[in-house]
């Protein structure tokens, strides 16, 4: 009776240790499940390239005046705190362009496979020719530049905000100019060099 009661204790410990071991490598798998990169739909622009998005809008543009020249881009973002860290904004794209013959400014959007084209609008002053074209430096670096220069800790702070991407005319070259901006007031600014990456100025 004595050696029923410790077979029994024993093969009760030994379910113990069974179902503990099975318990702790459940709680692993879950953790590295947990860790593992997802793809979930959040609503964003399937990444497209400043490039293609411009051989697709110059299309259009030359559609409406032969002589459209393309002077500035825009992109608009909010990101959500998970996506602080990637490395290329999956942003939708604006193309404006100026034609000298119609005295006016037309923008098309480029977002994914889809494009917008916007009615122009008269403009009777000249915009200069984003020069050279494509940059050598893509949104990545200006996106990257203007983190490190306090737009992360910003973004942070401020969650819910947006942040502006710009590509313009200054000068003899192009620059980025990333702007975060969580109304009502706040507001920090980062331009880069698009030539060579170099941040010009943090406001």
């Amino acid at each position: 009776m004595h050696g029923k009661r410790w077979f029994l204790l024993l093969l009760g410990v030994g379910l113990l240790l069974i179902l503990g071991l099975l318990l702790l490598w459940n709680l692993g798998e879950f953790s590295l499940a947990s860790r593992r990169p997802t793809q979930t739909w959040t609503g964003l622009a399937p990444p497209i390239s400043l490039e293609a998005a411009a051989i697709r809008a110059e299309a259009r543009a030359r559609a409406w005046a032969g002589d459209a020249i393309l002077v500035w881009v825009t992109a608009a973002w909010s990101p959500p705190p998970e996506w602080l860290e990637t490395d290329y904004p999956p942003i939708a794209w604006s193309l404006y362009y100026y034609s000298a013959q119609q005295r006016a400014l037309a923008s098309v959007g480029i977002r994914g496979d889809q494009d917008y084209w916007s009615p122009p609008i008269p403009l009777e002053d000249p915009l200069p020719e984003l020069s050279p074209f494509p940059p050598a430096q893509g949104i990545n670096v200006a996106w990257l530049s203007f983190r490190a220069a306090g737009g992360q800790e910003f973004l942070q702070t401020h969650p819910g905000a947006t942040v502006q991407f710009r590509l313009r005319k200054e000068g003899e070259g192009l620059t980025w100019v990333v702007v975060g901006i969580a109304p009502p007031e706040a507001a920090f600014e980062v331009r880069v060099d698009a030539q060579n990456g170099r941040i010009l100025a943090v406001e």
